[in-house]
């Protein structure tokens, strides 16, 4: 079992849309009771939320190695496509292929 990525109130949040997905069923899965669920809103909120646009998509096709899934490609793409200098994850494949392609890792 992960640990969740605790991610700093003074970092400023960039994540593909699909982290409100992603962040609703985690919470789900876990029952998570209405604080935790009202606090991971209002930091999704807080941040950047970007949508999956076609340059998003071309450059998630890219994301190396190929082991790594389409939806972490989404997301290593997303940081790519936006020009951001660091990624962070909690799961090593989207790890791995965000140093494939030069970003340094974040570690909170």
């Amino acid at each position: 079992r992960r640990r969740p990525l605790a991610i700093p109130a003074s970092w400023t949040l960039l994540t593909s849309v699909l982290a409100e997905v992603e962040a609703g069923r985690a919470l789900a899965r876990r029952a998570a009771g209405p604080s935790l669920r009202a606090a991971a809103e209002r930091r999704l909120a807080a941040g950047e939320l970007v949508g999956v646009t076609a340059e998003i998509r071309a450059e998630a096709v890219r994301v190396v190695p190929t082991s790594v899934r389409s939806r972490e490609a989404l997301h290593v793409a997303t940081a790519l496509v936006a020009g951001l200098p660091e990624f962070a994850s909690v799961d090593v494949r989207p790890q791995v292929a965000a140093e494939e392609a030069g970003l340094h890792l974040a570690t909170p």
